[in-house]
Parts: structure tokens; sequence; C-alpha cells
């Protein structure tokens, strides 16, 4: 695992713009969905978080829609007042697809910087076959924009169409002043868990088809073949990020 202000701040600074220069550098987060309250995304607001630490000031702008057509138009007005008021050095766009166009669209110039993550390039199972081209699509054709990009596996890097050389490979970083081993019985003391049935835990986001829980469950319920008393638990999106240490070291196998 990765430390996260270390590999936070080479994430967002990897478009070769130090945070050590004596002006603050200014990184404005461009993040689908949401307001910042929910827990989607928390990994961008933990690096926002980290570079605060080390004096990079950050914006994070989320864009609100993704899908509409008038309400991108009113966010395009938000995100350009944005611009003018923090005038940031660099704008790091947390997705490809709608928020990787939106932000290069709206740079007037500035270094940009997109991390692409895992759907915006890969093909995913479910929803509008069209809808996922064109998506992929506008995380290609964005690419062409990009000062720097990061991909977060290299699998993801060989993906891109073009301007590989500008690519950094870099996994998402993980605070481990949080996420370390403690013992499993303590964990399911904590979760009320039984300490006796062996545990899969399973991540299905906010998109269970994306995650593929038809797999997940296919290949649990052959094992339950062999161990009946096991436990199925699914995590879809809302636990609290605070909970997420305690059930990876309750479960016996994270799938």
């Amino acid at each position: 695992m990765i430390e996260t202000d270390a590999s936070m701040a080479r994430n967002a600074t990897a478009s070769g713009l130090s945070p050590l220069r004596p002006a603050p550098l200014k990184v404005l987060f461009a993040i689908p969905e949401g307001d910042g309250s929910a827990h989607s995304m928390i990994f961008a607001r933990r690096q926002a978080e980290a570079l605060r630490r080390r004096g990079v000031e950050v914006v994070e702008f989320y864009l609100k829609s993704r899908t509409s057509m008038r309400a991108l138009v009113q966010e395009w007005k938000r995100f350009d007042a944005e611009l003018s008021g923090f005038a940031p050095d660099v704008i790091h766009a947390q997705f490809g697809t709608v928020t990787a166009a939106f932000a290069a669209l709206g740079a007037r110039g500035r270094p940009l910087l997109i991390t692409y993550r895992g759907s915006d390039l890969n093909p995913s199972p479910g929803g509008s076959l069209w809808r996922g081209i064109c998506a992929r699509m506008l995380s290609q054709i964005a690419a062409l924009r990009a000062t720097r990009m990061v991909c977060v596996s290299q699998e993801l890097r060989d993906r891109l169409w073009w301007r590989r050389p500008r690519v950094t490979v870099l996994p998402t970083g993980v605070p481990l002043r949080e996420f370390h081993a403690r013992p499993r019985d303590l964990a399911r003391r904590k979760l009320g868990w039984p300490e006796g049935a062996p545990v899969v835990l399973f991540n299905a986001g906010r998109d269970p088809r994306v995650k593929r829980l038809d797999l997940a469950l296919a290949a649990v319920g052959i094992a339950l073949r062999s161990l009946p008393e096991m436990r199925f638990e699914v995590l879809a999106g809302s636990a609290p990020p605070g909970s997420i240490p305690a059930l990876m070291n309750a479960a016996d196998c994270l799938l």
C-alpha cells in the first residue's frame, strides 16, 4: 500500500509544477458527483486534504450533473466563475468521461491533469451501450488536451489511444494510519458480527453492475457448497469511510 500524503501529492503535481515554490501552488479539483458531503469520491477529498497539509491551496469543484445539457451549461458558468476567482495553476480532473472533457474545454489554457480510475476507460457491463461508448470516447478525446495524466494501473494506461508518454502510473494513495491489520475477533465484536462463521466481504459500490456483483454472487454460490455456514457481506457504497478498516479486518476474504 502507498502512504497517502506522499503519493497523493505526487498525483496532483504530476503536471511538473512543484508545491515547494515560494507562492503556494493552487490546484482546482474537478470532481464528478455530489457536493463533498457523501461518501463517493472520498479518495479525491483525502488527496485534497493531503495536499493542503503540504501547503497547497486546493479548491474542490463538484460537477453536479454529467447527463443534463441544461445543467452542464449552468455548471460551466459556475466553473468559469471559479477559475476567475481562484485562478488555479493546475486543473486536476479526478475522473475521465464528461468530467475530464468538461475540465479540458473550460481550462482556458491552464495546465490540465487528468486521473483515470477505471470505468472511464474500461468497458463496463450494464447501462446503455452507446452511452458507455460515448463516455469512453470523451475520456480519450480529453487526453489530447491534458498536460499530464495519471492512470491508477498499467492496464488503464495501455487503454489510452495516444499520449501515453505523458502518463504516470500511480495507484491511489492509502491512509496507512487507518488501514492496518487488527485482530479479526476484535473487529467482529466492534461490528457485532458472530466470531465463528467465515465471512466474505465484497464492495459493490454505487453501481453493482460495474463492480460485477453478479460474478461475486456466482463465486459465493459455489463456495457455499463446501462452507454452508459462510456469510456474504456486501458494501453498497453507503458505509461510512471510517468503518471500512474494521469491516476489512473482520472479514476472512476480501472479494
